[in-house]
């Protein structure tokens, strides 16, 4: 079903016409490689490009839906802690309208974020700015100053494991891979957000593999225990630290017979070395899912035919 679910399709029974934004998201290419298939020792091997989208990252989805849904209901202000990605969907998404939003980013964002965010702002500084509708704020813990902010001036935080809408846009990437021929999944996330929508969207459960850094790895450290704790990763994007949906995401793993995985650098090194053999390039973060396959099979799963979830460009 890959390319028929839009977000009209998503939104038209919640979100009037006048409120519906979108950057033409979702409908992402399913692209079956061979090549990958044959050195990982698989039957088959798909790939779901969520790099694909508009902005490079499958945040687009997401934020699409909760921020039609949220203007619907008449929220005008908005609060968004990124580590790059929903930062610079919500920022296209809003561009040229009137609704104000304050965007909390990293001090340590990656050169890479920030020359996707000059494209829309030339002009933009690693220092606390004002650019037309929006306000940029430069932060050591992005994170709690947003909410903090969100908190003081009663305004819509755009946090997808709190948000109650979320996780609604990513059910699209659900209904786009049903009905396609895989045996599991591999998701590589942060907050489980993008991990929940899915599932939500997704009829015919599959093994749901979760996976995470050796640095960030709240919802896979009692599936994954042998691998040893880092203080860094450059799957940078992997970052929250809390978890708040770490039992819906034990869950989900455990109702559909799957687990979770925790890399390591040397690991997702390994993997992009083998994504260059076949002239894929993409994200660390979405890397994480050849490796979490590679680990996978080496500790004796028998998969066959996965399906991985590449979430943003590199």
């Amino acid at each position: 079903m890959s390319g028929i679910w839009t977000y009209a399709n998503l939104l038209k029974p919640f979100v009037e016409k006048d409120f519906r934004l979108s950057l033409n998201e979702g409908g992402t290419p399913l692209e079956k490689n061979d090549q990958l298939a044959k050195i990982l020792g698989l039957e088959t091997f798909l790939l779901k490009r969520e790099d694909y989208n508009p902005t490079g990252s499958h945040k687009d989805r997401g934020l699409a839906f909760q921020i039609s849904a949220h203007l619907q209901e008449g929220q005008k202000e908005f609060v968004i802690s990124s580590s790059g990605n929903s930062g610079i969907s919500a920022i296209n998404l809003l561009k040229g309208k009137k609704e104000k939003l304050h965007v909390f980013l990293s001090k340590d964002i990656s050169d890479e974020k920030i020359f996707r965010l000059k494209k829309i702002f030339p002009n933009l500084e690693k220092k606390d700015l004002e650019f037309e509708n929006f306000s940029f704020h430069f932060t050591k813990k992005p994170l709690s100053k947003a909410f903090l902010f969100s908190k003081q001036n009663n305004l819509t935080f755009l946090r997808g494991s709190t948000d109650k809408y979320g996780y609604e846009g990513f059910k699209t990437i659900g209904y786009e891979i049903e009905g396609e021929d895989f045996d599991s999944i591999f998701i590589p996330t942060s907050s489980g957000t993008t991990a929940k929508g899915i599932y939500e969207g997704l009829n015919l459960k599959k093994p749901f593999h979760i996976i995470q850094t050796t640095k960030i790895n709240t919802f896979v450290e009692e599936f994954d225990k042998e691998h040893k704790k880092s203080q860094y990763s450059i799957a940078t994007s992997i970052v929250d630290r809390v978890g708040r949906r770490k039992k819906e995401i034990k869950e989900i793993i455990e109702k559909t017979g799957g687990t979770g995985w925790a890399i390591s650098d040397n690991e997702i090194i390994k993997a992009q070395e083998i994504l260059e053999k076949v002239g894929i390039e993409t994200s660390n973060e979405s890397a994480l899912t050849i490796a979490g396959i590679k680990k996978a099979t080496e500790k004796g799963w028998k998969i066959k035919k996965p399906l991985c979830i590449f979430t943003g460009t590199k």
